[in-house]
């Protein structure tokens, strides 16, 4: 008995193991099966696009913001609709100074530097799009708070040499310490069309006038929608201390005025300023 039973034993055993192995078997083969089971979805390739999107986003709207907190570079706000061939071709080689960079330039001192008239040349067509017209036959200055901080400079063009040439003017830029701004902007949203190789951003703004008491403080704020201050869409008569800090652009974005701004694609794939449209 005691032999029948070890053998009957092992029998058992060895089904087991081959019924184990061939579970196994399958599930193995099963799991490499990518058409008989759902695959998880993975978000690492569909966040990496809204990455890159994001970032290009924010590179195109940096070209048609560039400088305006610094200085009256307001040329978007003042014109309803403009396109790149109707952009102020001065105005285009003050916009493309925002892509200078040290890799790009020479004879850096922090009294300036210059430029190869073809680098230039490529700064003003990735913004404004290749083989665009501009206009470099008159100096040009600029409040800047790139490689020169806090600066003003001078631009001007070397015909002979082929080369801009960027120098410190005397005077620095304070930073922005008013307690109601000239102007208040808000990103609003994008939108990207494959179909015509298009992005749309919109942006609101609101601009404000301000009047003030004999002690400096002040009496009054105006909220505009236009920056000529033709259209007013409240008015704030004795601020208090709080009015003032916590003013801002958010509790008037039903009634601010709307930009949107147009870039293209070239043939080689890069996007630049096609138009804004100022949408009231």
């Amino acid at each position: 008995m005691k032999q029948k039973d070890t053998s009957y034993s092992n029998f058992v055993l060895q089904l087991v193991l081959v019924c184990t192995i061939l579970i196994l078997g399958s599930t193995i083969i099963y799991a490499f099966r990518s058409d008989l089971i759902p695959m998880k979805k993975d978000n690492t390739d569909q966040e990496t696009k809204e990455d890159s999107e994001k970032k290009l986003v924010d590179q195109l709207y940096q070209y048609v913001t560039y400088g305006r907190d610094l200085q009256p570079m307001y040329y978007f706000f003042q014109n309803k609709e403009i396109t790149s061939e109707s952009f102020d071709n001065m105005k285009k080689v003050a916009y493309a100074f925002q892509l200078a960079n040290k890799d790009e330039i020479m004879n850096f001192t922090e009294q300036g530097f210059t430029v190869n008239g073809d680098v230039y040349k490529k700064w003003i067509e990735t913004i404004f799009g290749k083989d665009t017209l501009f206009d470099n036959s008159k100096p040009l200055t600029l409040y800047t708070n790139d490689l020169l901080k806090n600066s003003i400079v001078n631009i001007e063009y070397n015909k002979e040499k082929a080369q801009y040439v960027v120098t410190r003017e005397n005077g620095f830029v304070n930073e922005k310490d008013e307690q109601i701004n000239n102007f208040y902007a808000k990103f609003n949203k994008y939108d990207i069309n494959n179909d015509d190789n298009t992005i749309t951003i919109d942006e609101k703004v609101i601009f404000t006038g301000k009047e003030w008491n004999n002690d400096n403080t002040i009496s009054n704020i105006k909220v505009y929608k236009d920056i000529y201050h033709t259209k007013l869409i409240d008015e704030i008569k004795n601020p208090t201390q709080e009015q003032i800090q916590k003013f801002g652009i958010n509790d008037y974005l039903k009634d601010a005025n709307t930009i949107t701004y147009t870039f293209k694609t070239d043939e080689d794939n890069n996007y630049y300023f096609y138009s804004s449209k100022v949408e009231e």
